[in-house]
């Protein structure tokens, strides 16, 4: 699953919980857009991202540039 949407909270928020629980066991989902860094860009994504991985149900793959990689467990 590839998540590039909204940066907003509530548009972030609407997309993992929409699209999140489509992900099969062992499927991935990628999101777009993550910068740790506030100057670099928008907070919303790289913080669902950082939930979702510390989540029991994810294991992280790494990260690529601003694309976050996830395999659901």
């Amino acid at each position: 699953m590839f998540i590039d949407g909204g940066h907003a909270e509530e548009d972030v928020e609407q997309d993992v919980e929409g699209w999140s629980g489509c992900v099969v066991r062992r499927g991935y989902l990628c999101m777009h857009d993550l910068f740790d860094d506030p100057a670099q860009g928008g907070q919303a994504p790289w913080r669902a991202f950082e939930t979702l991985r510390a989540s029991r149900h994810w294991e992280y793959v790494g990260q690529f540039e601003t694309l976050g990689v996830l395999r659901r467990r």
